[in-house]
């Protein structure tokens, strides 16, 4: 119902479900079609700086439904329709009827000089529309063009001249193609990978170490959202967590309060050395005692060490390592924390390190279907009648993965059965866990 008591219509309710309104305060991808990524957030008032010397105010974007279309002319911006393509017919018919064999980039067809140009992006009352218009009207080799190659070249005027942009709402790919993909090389293709292989869903208790933007964390985080079920380990360096911005831009900040459990990497060996005595719980340091948590902080606060303890008592099910430690640095810190039957995944710029981190699991004889793998990804463009592969391609990492098992004391390494139980002795009390790991940890006896 809106505000006067009327009933909405279902196709509009529909609608408004599938292209919610740009709200004030909203965290917005604004995507350049020449190409271009922003990140902001919708505050009425400000600027958002699309390229160097282009502009555009917030409170044009604000009201409007996430997927639309803007175009600027002279720092005015308004809607637009999505720009089109050219028909398969058409294209055909420009095919048969002109050919661009003739054409040569010698600078001379264009009889509109720079000068020119120049005096016309400066006149005021002409809109940047009719520049292009002048343009196209201005080539000697326009006519004789086919269709492709006219909408070619009016796109390419119109993307110098006449900047178009669409605004979407911030997702996982696009945090990541923003941010990770900078930072440690880390593409979308690869974190849809690690989610999938990681085993990531609700009711899951996975511990993250992230590198740099917190994506792995936001990752997990995304697929509690909504039902609060589960928790996430995130470790970090230092005294002070990092207050990650994907999380604000995803809308995870609640979820990250409920489900989401800081855990320094200073203090894992004394929650291991406390589960190998038997105990619990760890006691708090004089000095944490006399902090109070805020709970609307939660994420962004170092918990107590006795809680931490607690909440790690019964292990994790995944482990999501993408950071710029060496990962035989991390891994065996972590390792412990891992339950039998749990899966890891770990990720690195180069494969150097990652072949030393699969040494060391075979080595532990606790680690099964450990794959190293390396993608090969290239862009397509999808146009009718001229779909082909893109000329750049951009490189990315590694991914190891496996799984955790038990290894039974005293069982041979080559994967036959171990030694028979001795006359007299119950076989129940040879399946033990690794004597590496506290039996606390993942509840045995």
């Amino acid at each position: 119902r809106t505000e006067n008591g009327k009933k909405v219509c279902p196709s509009l309710r529909a609608l408004l479900f599938l292209f919610p309104m740009i709200n004030e305060g909203d965290w917005v991808a604004v995507c350049l079609v020449a190409g271009g990524l922003k990140i902001v957030q919708a505050i009425p008032g400000t600027q958002i700086n699309l390229t160097k010397g282009c502009q555009v105010s917030a409170d044009a974007i604000i009201g409007e439904p996430f997927g639309s279309y803007f175009s600027i002319d002279r720092r005015s911006v308004k809607r637009c329709a999505p720009p089109t393509l050219v028909e398969d017919e058409d294209v055909a018919q420009g095919i048969g009827q002109a050919t661009n064999a003739g054409l040569h980039d010698d600078n001379t067809s264009q009889t509109v000089s720079t000068e020119e140009v120049r005096a016309l992006k400066d006149d005021k009352t002409i809109s940047r529309e009719e520049l292009v218009e002048k343009l196209v009207a201005g080539s000697k080799t326009h006519e004789g063009k086919t269709e492709f190659a006219k909408q070619k070249y009016v796109k390419k005027k119109k993307m110098k001249y006449l900047q178009m942009f669409f605004v979407q709402k911030p997702s996982l790919r696009l945090v990541c193609d923003k941010y990770s993909h900078k930072a440690i090389h880390l593409r979308s293709d690869y974190l849809s990978q690690i989610i999938q292989y990681a085993n990531l869903s609700a009711y899951r208790r996975v511990l993250t170490m992230d590198g740099f933007s917190g994506i792995l964390t936001a990752a997990a985080l995304q697929q509690m959202q909504g039902s609060y079920q589960g928790k996430v380990f995130h470790t970090y360096q230092g005294g002070t967590p990092k207050n990650y911005q994907s999380l604000k831009m995803l809308g995870l900040e609640e979820t990250a309060n409920k489900c989401q459990v800081n855990v320094s990497l200073e203090r894992i060996p004394t929650i291991l050395e406390t589960f190998s005595k038997g105990e619990t719980e760890a006691k708090d340091p004089p000095e944490e005692q006399e902090k109070e948590p805020q709970p609307a902080l939660r994420h962004t606060q170092q918990p107590p060490l006795s809680l931490v303890t607690a909440e790690l008592k019964g292990g994790v099910d995944s482990l999501l390592i993408a950071s710029q430690m060496h990962p035989m640095e991390t891994m065996p810190l972590v390792w412990p924390l891992l339950r039998p039957g749990g899966s890891f995944v770990v990720y690195w710029e180069y494969s150097q390190p990652l072949e030393e981190l699969w040494q060391w699991l075979r080595g532990t004889h606790q680690a099964v279907d450990i794959v190293l793998f390396h993608n090969w990804l290239r862009e397509y463009q999808v146009m009718p009648s001229r779909t082909r592969p893109m000329n750049d391609m951009t490189n990315s990492g590694y991914i190891l993965t496996g799984f955790k098992v038990y290894h039974r004391k005293g069982a041979e390494t080559t994967g036959k059965r171990g030694p028979e139980p001795q006359k007299g002795e119950n076989p129940a009390k040879r399946r033990q866990p690794p004597t590496t790991e506290p039996p606390e940890l993942w509840g045995g006896k």
